[in-house]
């Protein structure tokens, strides 16, 4: 811990204490079963005051493992907003089809005619996947 006292010394990480379960006496060391993708860019943040959003990492998990750590998404630095708004717009899409699909779960076909409204496509691209439902 004392490569990390600068520069941000007074975030959650140094309110460990030996007396927490993820504590070993016997090797004086912590273990953290947490996502090592996240954990190095946690880390990296203690050690430089960045914190940088990974790629290979869903938005829910991030911020999950953020808040774990005593750390606000508001933190990322500006190059990785867009990625985190993006993630924010995916869960968003979600959520919006989730609640479409509990809606119409009696008739996929009002489902269907739903999802490509919402999401604006055009009324020839339906007009084709009718014949196709026609046809088959």
């Amino acid at each position: 811990l004392a490569v990390l006292e600068k520069p941000c010394s007074s975030i959650h990480f140094f309110s460990l204490t030996p007396s927490l379960a993820n504590f070993d006496p016997l090797l004086n060391e912590y273990f953290f079963d947490r996502h090592p993708a996240v954990f190095a860019q946690v880390l990296n943040y203690y050690r430089t005051g960045k914190l940088h959003y990974p790629t290979d990492v869903c938005g829910p998990l991030f911020e999950e493992e953020l808040q774990y750590w005593g750390l606000d998404a508001s933190d990322t630095e500006p190059c990785c907003w867009m990625q985190l708004l993006h993630a924010k717009d995916t869960q968003e899409t979600l959520a919006v089809l989730d609640r479409m699909d509990v809606d119409r779960e009696d008739d996929p076909q009002l489902r269907e005619q739903d999802t490509m409204k919402k999401f604006g496509w055009e009324e020839d691209y339906f007009q084709v996947l009718r014949c196709t439902n026609f046809l088959s």
